[in-house]
């Protein structure tokens, strides 16, 4: 058991990320490759890259074993992972990768490769980078949109929660393995974590992460002056898909001044039940669900249930065709739109 203990000034800086983090997600999503899915949801996505995984990217297996943890080395000071230029091995941290290789080694026999990582092979550090660039390519980047897409959502839930409660309220809520006993935050990370970080009044991140294992993951934000954080798994509410160009037909029935309407109110909001989509639109409940669903059939739109009711949220192709998004003002053309019948 993990238990992190808050003051008062942790509790008052205590904040959700901002948005989904590549980063994390690839990092994360290392544990699903040979693993039990925690969601059939995610199974497309385990799927189609088991099927193109190349020798590389199967380089990255031979640095997991059940109990050993995540390899933290992969994310680099300022953010990003290694992999991202040709010349960022140079900042990998060799403390990180030689804590990770002790772990490692009490529950795998070494590999050629990961001796070689011990002995600071600048032929190994290339290796890794061009391995976590094609797995990035591979197992991210083809699914940024949506998982940006249903990180935001979970947000929009968590934001609801501190709206409400507060910071507890939002802490008491993050997952089953997670247990507020005021000041302490109790985070289940497995049998072989036992511990007691105490924070001193920075406060803790609260990072979603979709390509989860099923738990939560516990670190310090990389880069000087990196924060404690928090990954804790964002419920996937559909299939994990690559993404794909939205449906030509359905964007032509989201023409219209009421949808645009709709729009607007989710990006003003962060995120609307339907009968808040109702009054925001001035239609009734029933018309606001029908425009949801055009407009979450075209891409624009994610809707997940909270309790009893649902909570629609802006994807980032609905954002985009927001006045505020550079390419322009296709908001400001379907207002002008004849208004749907």
């Amino acid at each position: 058991m993990l238990r992190i203990h808050f003051t008062a000034d942790d509790l008052a800086r205590t904040r959700l990320a901002p948005g989904a983090d590549a980063a994390a997600e690839l990092t994360i999503s290392l544990q699903l490759l040979g693993g039990a899915l925690p969601t059939d949801r995610l199974a497309p996505w385990r799927r189609g890259l088991r099927g193109q995984l190349g020798p590389h990217g199967r380089v990255l297996l031979e640095l997991l074993a059940p109990g050993a943890g995540l390899p933290e080395f992969l994310h680099l000071p300022g953010g990003g992972t290694i992999g991202s230029s040709p010349t960022d091995t140079a900042d990998v941290d060799q403390s990180l990768i030689d804590r990770h290789l002790d772990r490692l080694a009490v529950r795998r026999a070494p590999t050629p490769f990961t001796r070689a990582l011990a002995r600071r092979s600048t032929d190994a550090l290339q290796l890794l980078g061009t391995a976590v660039s094609d797995y990035r390519t591979q197992a991210v980047d083809p699914y940024w949109h949506r998982i940006r897409a249903q990180v935001d959502a979970d947000r929009a839930l968590r934001g609801r929660a501190l709206t409400d409660g507060g910071v507890e309220r939002l802490l008491t809520t993050l997952h089953p393995r997670i247990r507020w006993r005021a000041p302490v935050l109790e985070v289940d990370l497995g049998p072989s974590w036992t511990s007691d970080v105490r924070l001193t009044g920075q406060g803790l991140l609260l990072q979603p992460v979709l390509l989860s294992a099923g738990g939560p993951v516990f670190g310090i934000t990389s880069g000087p002056g990196g924060l404690p954080e928090l990954l804790y798994p964002a419920r996937p509410e559909e299939p994990l898909l690559p993404d794909t160009a939205p449906d030509l037909d359905a964007l032509g029935v989201l023409l219209g001044r009421t949808r645009a309407a709709v729009l607007e109110a989710l990006a003003d909001t962060g995120g609307c039940s339907t009968g808040e989509l109702a009054r925001a639109t001035g239609t009734a409940a029933a018309t606001a669900s029908q425009h949801a669903a055009v407009l979450r059939a075209a891409g624009l739109v994610l809707t997940r249930r909270s309790g009893s009711s649902v909570l629609h949220t802006l994807t980032p192709l609905g954002r985009s065709l927001l006045p505020e998004h550079p390419a322009g003002t296709a908001a400001e053309a379907l207002r002008r739109a004849p208004k749907p019948r």
